[in-house]
């Protein structure tokens, strides 16, 4: 199985729901509107689902989960997760 990674959209996309879903959540909740609570509370699960990756390290096995990064190596082995060719560099 191979890593994907995840496009810029998502990233900034989720990196944004988890910034406002937790605040507004503990906003709502002090000034007591439960219905926003709800609704703030589903914007942060959304910005999880949607800046979660799971990657497999290619050279030991182990597996590892990122919400709303972009990890290059493996935090055990130092071994990169994707090939040279799907790296998507700014400096290119």
């Amino acid at each position: 199985m191979t890593n994907r990674r995840l496009s810029n959209f998502r990233l900034k996309l989720s990196l944004i729901l988890l910034c406002v879903g937790p605040g507004a959540f503990i906003l709502t909740l002090a000034f007591r509107h439960n219905l926003l609570v709800l609704v703030s509370l589903a914007v942060a699960a959304l910005g999880v689902a949607i800046g979660k990756n799971r990657l497999t390290c290619p050279k030991c096995g182990k597996t590892h989960l990122a919400i709303g990064t972009d990890v290059k190596c493996c935090y055990h082995c130092g071994a990169p997760y994707f090939a040279d060719g799907q790296e998507n560099d700014a400096a290119a």
